[in-house]
């Protein structure tokens, strides 16, 4: 089936060369990649997977069940049973969260109970498969059947629920609490039993990721990079070391040495209170580092120009692509080779060869790929 609905699609028609910008991007469990597509040659949002060998692409209209939502759904999850998960933001008027499983679509009315908010900005699916809904003023989770809704009284978290993500070895979900003001919590946890939060003091979370000794490290919008350990946040900023305040990302390699990107102060590489800094003067990147991420090889990987540098612990070294602009994000498939969004299509790269896929050779539905999921290096 080229549609991975549990139940299928009815009546669903392929459709090729829909150009269109690339407005949400992600993998499933199954290793599978699905794109979301707007401003296209039909007018209307169409939607695409790839599969690790074929292509497949659908308009709204050719799909009964996203058709009768009208409006623009956004596409956010597919889960480990093939539902669809779409989110419309329409204003307080009309029901928000939709589960399409093939032949039906169950709408979930945002305004009353079952759910919390009217608002719902991230979702995510964790080891069990429940399905949760970060919105304006607390969490809802679906099991499959019920529903239950954990308000911010609950879980103790204040600000917004700006971003959940999935923490495949423990299976514990992280939340990202942003405030633009004193928020008292910033970063929040939940076990499977417990909700736990963490204040950071100064400014807000920007990006969040664990070391292998349990350290939690932090980005964060005024405090720099921030490091919990045995309940204590110790903070590496402008004042105490060659890091900035602004911290924008933070990955930790599989040894534990941890990257940072820095807001002009190129890229730190280290951990507790010794630093490497990488920067124009030794090395091909530069002083604004927006996004560090790590490959399955541990490799690290910056844009650089319009490329691409990649460090193996060693040395740099640059990849260029052939493009006018510059490379927008970068993500590995279960089978390591590299996808690659840009301004200017989508590459596929093996780490030698590369085939860029655009409107004018393949039937590839994008000029322009900008967004991703958590797994993305952006």
């Amino acid at each position: 089936r080229d549609f991975c609905l549990s139940r299928g699609l009815g009546d669903v028609y392929k459709r090729q060369g829909t150009p269109g910008s690339v407005t949400n991007f992600f993998q499933d469990v199954n290793g599978k990649f699905w794109f979301e597509y707007s401003n296209g040659v039909s007018i209307e949002r169409s939607y695409g997977s790839y599969d690790g060998s074929n292509w497949s692409y659908w308009l709204g209209s050719d799909i009964p069940t996203i058709a009768s939502l009208g409006f623009s759904p956004i596409f956010k999850l597919v889960d480990d049973e093939g539902n669809w998960w779409m989110v419309i933001y329409n204003g307080i008027l009309e029901p928000k969260i939709h589960k399409i499983d093939g032949n039906y679509v169950t709408s979930y009315d945002t305004q009353i109970f079952p759910l919390i908010s009217n608002y719902f900005d991230n979702i995510v699916a964790d080891c069990d498969n429940n399905i949760w809904l970060l919105g304006n003023g607390g969490l809802s989770k679906l099991d499959g059947q019920n529903w239950e809704n954990y308000p911010d009284s609950l879980t103790g978290f204040a600000g917004s629920l700006w971003e959940g993500t999935l923490d495949t070895a423990s299976c514990d979900l992280w939340f990202a609490l942003y405030s633009s003001g004193s928020a008292d919590t910033d970063i929040g946890k939940f076990d499977g039993t417990d909700f736990e939060t963490f204040s950071l003091g100064n400014g807000s979370a920007l990006s969040v990721d664990f070391g292998l000794d349990g350290t939690l490290y932090a980005g964060t919008t005024q405090g720099g990079l921030g490091r919990y350990i045995n309940g204590v946040w110790n903070f590496s900023h402008e004042n105490n070391s060659p890091l900035s305040n602004f911290i924008p990302s933070v990955n930790v390699q599989s040894n534990g040495t941890v990257w940072v990107a820095t807001y002009g102060n190129g890229l730190g590489m280290g951990g507790g209170t010794s630093w490497s800094m990488f920067d124009p003067s030794n090395s091909p990147i530069g002083d604004y580092v927006y996004n560090v991420d790590i490959d399955n090889d541990d490799n690290v990987w910056v844009r650089s120009g319009t490329g691409l540098a990649k460090y193996d612990g060693t040395d740099w070294e640059i990849f260029s692509f052939d493009l006018e602009s510059g490379v927008n994000c970068i993500t590995q498939d279960h089978l390591g080779n590299y996808w690659i969004g840009t301004q200017e299509g989508a590459l596929y790269w093996n780490g030698f060869d590369y085939i860029k896929f655009d409107i004018t050779n393949s039937n590839i539905c994008l000029l322009y790929t900008s967004d991703a999921a958590d797994d993305l290096l952006c």
